[in-house]
């Protein structure tokens, strides 16, 4: 009798230690404007591109590039590479494919923190609607001027965590029924 107490307090015991796990923050983007619509999701620390971030093995600062999988381009998927950029230099940021012909150059609010090394750096602006401008239609400042000539709105929002199950939890919970069926098989023989 005291076996099958055990066993079902150890039982019980892994049935309510099994639970989920939850990833990063995972943030999306929505750039609206005349005739462009940029769209991607980018987790709270991104993977950077390292090959475009080292000038001669030291990380540059100012800057990073990403290259987000799930980047939409006016409705179709894009391979392009986009670069945040800092304060300093303008902020927000601008599709550096072509570096000599962007397909969009935006100044506005920083998008991320990590300065001045930008090796590691952590999305930080919170979800809301932003208004940025084309960098050449900036101020002297780097600010959008009032009324905005070039005025695209970025939205910002947090994709729901998808919860998934945690191996250790997984295994617990198959030691919980196994000791349940254990039990069982116990009761029956006497």
């Amino acid at each position: 009798m005291k076996w099958a107490i055990r066993s079902g307090l150890l039982a019980l015991f892994a049935i309510l230690l099994a639970g989920n796990i939850k990833a990063d923050t995972v943030y999306s983007y929505s750039l609206t404007g005349p005739g462009l619509t940029v769209a991607f999701n980018l987790p709270e620390f991104p993977a950077i591109n390292p090959t475009l971030n080292n000038f001669f093995g030291d990380p540059i600062d100012g800057f990073f590039t990403v290259n987000p999988p799930d980047l939409k381009i006016n409705g179709a998927p894009s391979s392009d590479t986009l670069a945040f950029v800092d304060a300093a230099m303008g902020g927000a940021f601008e599709d550096i494919t072509n570096p000599m012909h962007p397909l969009f150059s935006l100044a506005g609010p920083q998008l991320y923190a990590g300065m001045p090394d930008e090796s590691n750096p952590e999305m930080l602006i919170g979800t809301g609607t932003y208004t940025l401008c084309n960098f050449l239609d900036s101020n002297p400042d780097l600010s959008c001027p009032v009324p905005n000539p070039s005025a695209l709105t970025l939205s910002v929002s947090v994709v729901p965590p998808m919860a998934t199950p945690e191996p250790s939890s997984l295994l617990l919970f198959g030691l919980g029924l196994a000791a349940l069926v254990l039990m069982r098989k116990r009761f029956a023989v006497n």
